[in-house]
């Protein structure tokens, strides 16, 4: 049975403030990107894409509803998503190792789409 634990007014505010310090991290890191005109330090500093390239198109393409673009540019994204989702309101729920599992199997399933698709189809991401 799902049950889900009631968070209390501390537990918001721990998750307000978490949500507040990622947010502030993407923004920096966002802002970085536009100063030095490094898009992806993985494919900047060793010559590869990593798994997330392609993830920020494919985001804005969901925030558009443009589902088929947004798989063309990364088709993890949603799977991604909705792991770190899960792992950010771990706290909320009763059953963590259920939890634990779906990230391992989305870390799984992320690195062996990256793999099949820089090595099987070389796709420069």
């Amino acid at each position: 049975m799902y049950m889900c634990n009631l968070p209390t007014k501390k537990s918001i505010m721990e998750i307000l403030l978490k949500h507040l310090l990622y947010g502030s991290i993407i923004l920096v890191v966002l802002l970085l990107y536009q100063v030095t005109g490094i898009h992806c330090p993985i494919k900047y500093f060793f010559g590869i894409p990593c798994p997330a390239c392609g993830m920020t198109r494919s985001f804005l393409s969901l925030l558009r509803l443009d589902i088929r673009g947004s798989l063309s540019y990364n088709p993890m994204t949603c799977l991604v998503i909705i792991a770190v989702l899960l792992g950010f309101h771990k706290k909320l729920f009763n059953h963590k190792k259920i939890i634990d599992g779906i990230l391992i199997i989305a870390a799984i399933v992320t690195l062996a789409f990256y793999i099949y698709r820089v090595f099987s189809l070389n796709v420069d991401v």
